[in-house]
Order: structure tokens, then C-alpha cells, then sequence
């Protein structure tokens, strides 16, 4: 197995691998990383497996540097929040894939001892078609052959490795195989949905050219209330730009009076959805559009075969 660094790998390639591991999500794909790259974390080190029949795996990684003033470390890892992992071509034979795990590994470890790293996080993604099936793995392999420890808290200095004295860190998965009476019979906020309909709340699609403009002024809005940090305009604009075109992006919202009073955004890819932002405008919080949006979107999905 040889190692190729991300820059050197074609994107057509880089992207074919992650269409078809079932280790792969979306955020796999070079345009994600690339957004990365440019958002979060500058120091990008991802890199691809190749063997003699082409790239036999690929894995996004960064370094960051962390620092509260009392406290600082350099962390290498898979990505926050938006976890990644490895991901391995399916045509690879078991000892194959073996093969690849390891060089793999010792890839990372050297970039760690040269880097001069204090911790390593791995992650992997929760609706990658293989995490979603029987094949999951309970334990990961990096636990399991490389003594990671697992478990991380939340906490003054940031995230911080803690094993055994964690945060629940826990993704909220909805099965849409069921009906949609039998999804809405398990909502919470069944009443919410209910006054949001009575307000003449209405859902639309961003499909125009200026959807994301329109969500960054929801966004702002619900911000001058929370006091939350939001991401600038050109993320978003970034995200729309890479994967709009393919399907890979919606922004739905909620209106009133042909106003948007919330708004979400949804990254898709094989099969599934994920709720990456989502605002509301503070003026309106007793139309419960929120619930209403998020229902909604269920609802959208479902209906879009995911």
C-alpha cells in the first residue's frame, strides 16, 4: 500500500472511492474537505491508500491547534462534529482491507511523531451505509488493534479525551421506513406541528439563486437573540455551490405571510439526510415554525425516497 497525499489524488477519483465505500459519507468527499480546508482547519493532511489496481482507500484528516491560554494541544484527527474516518474500496479482499487498516495507521502515527501531536482523534460516521447495517463494527479497529481509548468530554478546555467520564455525543437517527401517520405518532411536539399549521405556516424549497441568502438572514436573526458565533455567508455559499447542483444540499424553509421565519439546511447522500444548520427568527418562536421545519423536512425527505 502506498500513501498519497490528498493534493495529489484526482478528485474524480478521490470522490468514485467515496460514492461507492460503505465507510464514506458525505463528508469524504473532496469538495467537503476542501471546505475544511478553507472554514475550519488549514492544515489539511488527508490522504489515499493505492495499491496496484489504483486507490484502495481514502481518509480525511486534519491538525488543529487548540488553546484556552492556560491550556494548549495539537490534535490531529478525522474531523469535528463532521466525522469521517477511513473509508476502503469495497473491491478490497478481507486481507486486503487488513493491509490497508494498517498502513493506514502507521501513516498517522508518523505524521504524529513528526508533527509532535499530544492526541489523535478517530472517528466514524453514523449514516455511512455500513454503520446503518449489521456489518457495524461495536468496536472500531482503531480501539481494537491500536489501544485507543474511547470516550471524549466536553468541558472548560474544549474537547478533551476522557475515557470513561464522557459527554453523551449521541446523533438523533430517524428510520423513515414507517408511514408517516406512524412518524407523527412519535413525535414530542405533536401540538407544536399542529399550532404551526393553524398560523398558516408554510413550507417551501430553496431552489431559487438566492436561497442561501435568504438563510443567512434567518441566521443573523436568530443570532442577534442566542448571541450564537454563525458561520460567514461564503460558507454556506461554499456548501451550495459544491453540492446543490447534485442533489447533495436543500434548504428548506418555514414561512408566514411569504416571509421565512426558519430555515434548515440538509446535506444528502446515499439515502440519507443530515441537518447540518438550522435558525429561526426570534419574533416568530410562537408560531412553533421550528418544530413545524423540522417535521416538515422529515417529511420531505421521506417523501424523496431517503
Amino acid at each position: 500500500m502506498r500513501i498519497v497525499p490528498f493534493e495529489k489524488v484526482s478528485h474524480l477519483d478521490w470522490n468514485t472511492l467515496s460514492d461507492s465505500s460503505p465507510q464514506a459519507w458525505i463528508f469524504h468527499r473532496a469538495e467537503w474537505i476542501a471546505i475544511e480546508a478553507r472554514h475550519f482547519f488549514p492544515e489539511n493532511l488527508s490522504f489515499a491508500l493505492e495499491d496496484r489496481h489504483g486507490l484502495a482507500g481514502i481518509f480525511p484528516f486534519y491538525a488543529t491547534d487548540n488553546s484556552t491560554g492556560t491550556w494548549y494541544e495539537r490534535l490531529l484527527h478525522s474531523g469535528f462534529h463532521r466525522h469521517t474516518g477511513l473509508a476502503l474500496s469495497a473491491r478490497l479482499s478481507a486481507s486486503d482491507a487488513k493491509a490497508a487498516r494498517s498502513a493506514a495507521m502507521n501513516h498517522i502515527f508518523g505524521l504524529a511523531e513528526r508533527q509532535n501531536a499530544d492526541r489523535i482523534q478517530i472517528n466514524a460516521h453514523n449514516l455511512a451505509p455500513e454503520n446503518l447495517s449489521i456489518a457495524r463494527k461495536e468496536i472500531p479497529f482503531w480501539v481494537e488493534d491500536h489501544a485507543f481509548s474511547l470516550g471524549m468530554a466536553f468541558g472548560p478546555s474544549g474537547l478533551v479525551a476522557a475515557p470513561g467520564v464522557v459527554t453523551c455525543c449521541a446523533d438523533q437517527i430517524v428510520e423513515l421506513a414507517a408511514d408517516e401517520a406512524d412518524l407523527f405518532k412519535h413525535l414530542d411536539d405533536k401540538e407544536n406541528v399542529r399550532k404551526a399549521e393553524r398560523e398558516n405556516v408554510v413550507i417551501t424549497v430553496g431552489e431559487h439563486f438566492n436561497a442561501v441568502n435568504d438563510f443567512y438572514i434567518v441566521a443573523q436573526k436568530c443570532a442577534s437573540r442566542t448571541g450564537e458565533l454563525i458561520m460567514p455567508v461564503d460558507y454556506y455559499n461554499d456548501i451550495w455551490r459544491a453540492f446543490y447542483d447534485h442533489g447533495r444540499c436543500s434548504i428548506i424553509f418555514a414561512c408566514h405571510n411569504n416571509v421565512p421565519v426558519g430555515a434548515v439546511l440538509l446535506l444528502i447522500y446515499k439515502k440519507s439526510a443530515t441537518y447540518l444548520a438550522g435558525f429561526s427568527d426570534p419574533s416568530s418562536l410562537h408560531l412553533r415554525a421550528n418544530d413545524f421545519l423540522l417535521w416538515s423536512a422529515i417529511l420531505w425527505a421521506k417523501r424523496g425516497g431517503l
